[in-house]
């Protein structure tokens, strides 16, 4: 992929999130991130039946739920709120969220269509 793939568009990010995803497939970073938390968050997260936790740069929600698989080891009920400025991807990840966590508040009014 030459340089222009990833110059970013105002209007149009479309190669920017083309680069991104074959970055994401041909990587094992998602896998390694998720297995050095899970061996972490135990150690500085107390077991409580609600654990709070602002997402900042959801994205489309894909980490924030591998995150949160592991974070329900620890606590049954998360309330959890998120921050994104792509407004597709906010809904994305509210749709992609909603079922695992208790509460899913998204903060709209800072999203933008991209």
């Amino acid at each position: 992929m030459t340089n222009s793939t990833y110059v970013l568009n105002s209007k149009d990010s479309t190669s920017y999130e083309t680069g991104y995803n074959i970055f994401l497939q041909r990587s094992d970073f998602r896998e390694r991130i998720i297995e050095k938390f899970s061996e972490l968050a135990p150690i500085f997260i107390q077991k409580k039946q609600l654990l709070k936790v602002l997402d900042l740069g959801c994205g489309n929600g894909v980490m924030t739920q591998k995150y949160i698989s592991e974070l329900k080891k620890i606590a049954p009920n998360i309330d959890l709120t998120l921050l994104e400025p792509a407004h597709n991807s906010l809904e994305d990840a509210v749709k992609l969220l909603k079922s695992n966590v208790q509460t899913v508040r998204p903060i709209p009014t800072l999203s933008v269509n991209y």
